[in-house]
């Protein structure tokens, strides 16, 4: 294998993720995804966003107090085991289906039962484990192929 191709594996992922996807017109997909979400897949985003903003925050008490910065990774470490339970407890995030996906750099690449045409704009809904990190985006699909048995196909996206 050449450089550009070891690079190119290098950059992909292979990982079971929740994921639903629907066909959208080009009308709409110039729209903000995130608008198309179930509440409970927005509050989940919301919950994630303010994690992460939380943690910058922490850093910055741990160089101060180390005590008070060991009292919020617990507290911290306390609504990460709620939201995985509001995860885990709600319809529209239970009963997403799981599927191994391959992530990369360009897009994502799944098996499904549908062959939709290429150029087809889809928008796709992503649960990433463990975090319970729930991704609303646009996609266009580049390419269908055949999968390993009849009725199913191989999308990239």
């Amino acid at each position: 294998m050449n450089e550009p191709e070891n690079r190119r594996e290098f950059f992909r992922v292979q990982d079971s993720v929740a994921l639903q996807y629907e066909t959208v017109s080009g009308k709409l997909s110039g729209e903000d995804p995130h608008a198309l979400l179930p509440d409970d897949f927005r509050t989940l985003r919301e919950l994630q966003r303010i994690a992460q903003e939380s943690r910058q925050l922490l850093r910055q008490i741990g160089d101060q107090d180390r005590m008070l910065a060991e009292y919020l990774r617990m507290q911290e470490a306390r609504f990460d085991i709620l939201t995985r339970a509001f995860a885990g407890s709600t319809p529209e995030l239970e009963y997403m289906p799981r599927r191994l996906v391959t992530l990369s750099e360009g897009g994502i690449e799944f098996d499904d039962n549908r062959a939709l045409p290429p150029d087809q704009v889809i928008l796709l809904r992503l649960l990433l484990f463990p975090e319970q990190t729930p991704l609303a985006l646009y996609g266009r699909v580049v390419h269908v192929e055949s999968g390993e048995s009849p009725g199913h196909y191989r999308l990239g996206v």
